[in-house]
């Protein structure tokens, strides 16, 4: 049982962008050596040591510089460090449980084309405690061009506290902002990057490749981290089979990647921490291929491999105790998911197995007999192609659900002592911006919104 609940108005806060920082002696030189296609390149001005951005015609690149051969260099088209904007709460009074809007960050452009955000990945780092959000970005169509974007985000984590104290005084009430850096942003011109994640040091991007190299399109690139940071000097980069690669995770067993939808499967990747730099076919290493059609995302607990695909949807599990390659998974039906080429994912909690299924909602699963206990239809809206509001990804966070329903924004559920579910607040932002994923972090909301890029809200509960 699914209670609708009400929807609510939402102000939009404004933010102010800075391009122009300082940087270190180290840092200065790094930018300087670098060189990118497309007529574009870093300047340093020696007077400030400000990192900025001028056209430059292709003849003022020397022949040193363009016969640098760095495997990232060759396909970044841009790199841009420490952009960073700040922004204020709204001070508006409002009632009950909302999401207000706080900031955007453009997506980053590719010739005059903005690409779209598809994926989030949110990483803690105990050491350093910074906590960092990684967006994929990626096109429609033939073209492959894509990005990733390092925005590193203080504040969220004293959020819960701010809250409790807010309801003593509301009006007078002023909120720490959240601050949010955008410290990197790499353009790539010839990868579509579906999907990404951080394990450790290590940053993995999956999608697909116009490079001339790889012998089908699916791509695994897994970049080496500095301080949360891509040094993008090198990478090693995976020829993967059918024509796009959907979802990685990292585990003791290997590189676990989801190809598909034409010929798809799981392909597990040996000797993680030796993978050759630059260009290599899976087929040259330690692999296995394990046969699916349609895989779209993948999971993981402490004794499974989990994947969700589609078109004949289904739960997807492999033994992780159990030796991978003689043990058959088991395939456990469920309804949703038939759009071709469309989103779907998987998360999983202590209890519970969450379930994105485009056309077919949100499902949630028992994780320890697979049966369904709840399910949250995709939003309908009036005058809008049903097409363009499924139910791209869910995410959940304690007893919160929040779901990424394409042009129709995204809605947040409550789960219930009773077990019913209910609606406590929802946002849109606007036609042809698609949310594609979602992750909570404290009491904010991260979006990856295609052609809208990253939008912040906070999810504001009061009394």
């Amino acid at each position: 049982m699914v209670p609708v609940g009400k929807y609510v108005l939402l102000a939009i806060s404004a933010f102010s962008l800075i391009i122009f920082v300082w940087v270190d002696d180290r840092e200065a030189k790094r930018l300087s050596e670098l060189s990118f296609g497309e007529g574009s390149e870093v300047v340093i001005e020696d007077y400030s040591l400000l990192a900025h951005y001028i056209e430059k015609s292709k003849k003022s690149s020397t022949p040193e510089k363009r016969d640098i051969d760095r495997e990232i260099l060759k396909r970044v088209v841009n790199v841009y460090t420490n952009s960073i904007f700040e922004k204020t709460l709204n001070s508006l009074h409002r009632s009950g449980t909302y999401l207000e809007l706080l900031a955007t960050i453009s997506p980053p452009r590719y010739k005059g084309m903005a690409l779209q955000a598809s994926d989030i990945d949110i990483y803690h780092d105990q050491m350093s405690n910074n906590t960092r959000a990684y967006i994929s970005f990626n096109t429609q169509g033939e073209m492959m061009a894509g990005a990733i974007q390092v925005i590193k985000i203080t504040n969220a984590k004293d959020s819960h506290r701010e809250e409790k104290s807010s309801k003593k005084n509301q009006k007078n009430f002023k909120s720490k902002p959240v601050e949010l850096e955008v410290e990197q942003t790499l353009v790539f011109k010839d990868t579509d990057i579906h999907s990404l994640r951080r394990e450790g040091q290590s940053l993995f991007l999956v999608g697909a490749t116009s490079d001339p190299k790889f012998k089908t399109p699916s791509v695994l690139e897994i970049l080496s981290l500095h301080k949360g940071l891509v040094p993008h000097d090198q990478s090693s980069r995976i020829d993967l089979p059918s024509f796009a690669a959907t979802s990685v995770v990292s585990l003791k067993e290997g590189i676990f990647v989801s190809v598909g939808d034409r010929e798809g499967g799981v392909v597990r990747l040996d000797n993680k921490k030796s993978l050759p730099i630059g260009y290599t076919h899976f087929e040259s290493i330690g692999h296995e291929y394990m046969p699916i059609e349609d895989p779209r995302d993948l999971a993981y607990t402490k004794d499974e491999l989990l994947s969700v695909t589609g078109t004949q949807a289904s739960l997807w599990i492999k033994n992780r105790k159990k030796n991978l390659r003689g043990e058959p998974p088991l395939i456990h039906s469920i309804e949703g998911a038939t759009l071709k080429e469309a989103k779907s994912s998987i998360e999983v909690s202590k209890y519970y197995i969450y379930l994105g299924l485009g056309d077919g909602g949100t499902k949630i699963l028992d994780l320890e007999n697979y049966d369904v206990l709840g399910f949250i239809p995709p939003k309908v809206i009036s005058g809008i192609d049903s097409a363009l509001t499924v139910t791209n990804a869910v995410s959940a966070d304690d007893d919160e659900i929040y779901t990424a329903d394409g042009e129709g924004g995204s809605r947040v559920f409550q789960i219930e002592k009773s077990g019913d579910l209910r609606q406590v607040a929802s946002i849109r932002f606007g036609q042809g911006l698609s949310v594609n994923s979602v992750k909570k972090l404290g009491s904010y909301v991260i979006f990856a919104t295609g052609l809208g890029g990253v939008k912040i809200a906070r999810l504001v509960k009061e009394r």
